[in-house]
């Protein structure tokens, strides 16, 4: 779905500026701005481009991504050695909820992260204990090499929207290009690559170029399903984390109660 229109509309608001300022920087009408914002007319790409690079964003997230779940703070501070953008889903009160990648859909992931509509079919969890402004995605895991998590368990992370949030030593969900969903620790981060190690020290070290990384997500908590028949399936691991919820709740009352 093309957003542009109305993230045009959302960037200008959010940075104070008139449908004149931001037409005089790109060498537009008013009237032009006006007709984007309506959508009543679609920019050439060389504006579109003008857009995304005044405003910091880049030029897929402008057209694709819905800058409403976004917010202000985000988009004010969204700066170039940030990794993306990213869609969300978010309940009925605007707050986040964590999706659930599955095991099946992990390959699909890496193809369609960016895409609204995949993220929006994503069966999702609600966590009270992980309370955080960040954003939060449950991934499958798979292999011996980050023990106690092996195949069947899922690693809840927390979105890293800016490298130097990576902090050396703690474990990171890594979405890269070629390898797809990677759990690892991170050994060595600079400006051009980071380098990743296993728990396992059955694993050697090694390391990726940051042009081969789309996202990177901070380890919060992990989730392991015994029962091997299940392990992989979404229903059931969002039925069991409900069901936690909910006698979680329940305990927590008696609790205030008998206090």
């Amino acid at each position: 779905m093309n957003y542009f229109s109305k993230n045009l509309k959302r960037l200008r608001s959010i940075h104070k500026l008139s449908q004149a300022s931001i037409a005089g920087v790109l060498k537009v009408s008013r009237t032009n701005i006006a007709k984007y914002e309506g959508g009543v007319h679609e920019p050439s790409i060389d504006v579109l481009m003008k857009i995304a690079k005044n405003f910091g964003v880049t030029l897929d997230a402008l057209i694709t991504l819905d800058f409403s779940s976004l917010s202000d703070e985000y988009l004010l501070n969204f700066e170039e050695k940030s990794i993306r953008l990213l869609p969300i889903q978010v309940d009925t009160d605007g707050k986040n909820l964590i999706e659930v990648v599955p095991h099946d859909a992990q390959a699909g992931y890496s193809g369609m992260y960016a895409d609204p509509g995949f993220i929006e079919s994503l069966d999702n969890l609600k966590l009270p204990q992980l309370i955080t402004s960040k954003k939060c995605r449950a991934f499958p895991i798979n292999g011996d090499s980050m023990p106690p998590y092996g195949d069947g368990s899922f690693a809840v992370g927390e979105y890293i929207d800016n490298r130097s949030m990576i902090k050396e030593g703690e474990r990171y969900i890594v979405l890269t290009k070629d390898d797809g969903i990677v759990f690892k620790r991170v050994l060595f981060v600079d400006n051009n690559e980071i380098q990743l190690f296993s728990d396992n020290p059955n694993y050697k070290p090694f390391k990726m170029l940051w042009i081969d990384v789309i996202e990177v997500w901070r380890f919060r908590a992990g989730i392991t399903i015994n029962n091997s028949e299940n392990n992989t399936s979404i229903h059931h691991i969002v039925e069991k984390v409900e069901r936690f919820r909910k006698e979680l709740d329940i305990f927590s009352k008696n609790y205030s109660i008998k206090k």
